[in-house]
């Protein structure tokens, strides 16, 4: 019978942003370059540019784009 490597909090835990993200950590992985900003205006319209640039940031931040996205961490609104 294989056993469980994670309990299901762990899992969810992994699955989400962490409880509390820094301020430097917000800066690092949430600040949009030059770069970035041209590829947000690019890929997205009037209506979602704020949606693609938080889920480019999470994708630098997590390495993927958790389940319960609408639920951002305050700091990062």
């Amino acid at each position: 019978m294989p056993g469980q490597f994670l309990s299901q909090t762990e899992r969810e835990r992994l699955q989400s942003f962490p409880l509390e993200i820094t301020s430097n950590e917000v800066i690092t992985f949430f600040t949009l370059s030059d770069k970035d900003l041209t590829l947000t205006k690019k890929r997205s319209g009037d209506h979602n540019l704020l949606g693609f640039a938080l889920q480019l940031g999470t994708l630098r931040y997590l390495s993927f784009i958790p389940d319960n996205f609408p639920q951002l961490p305050s700091v990062v609104e």
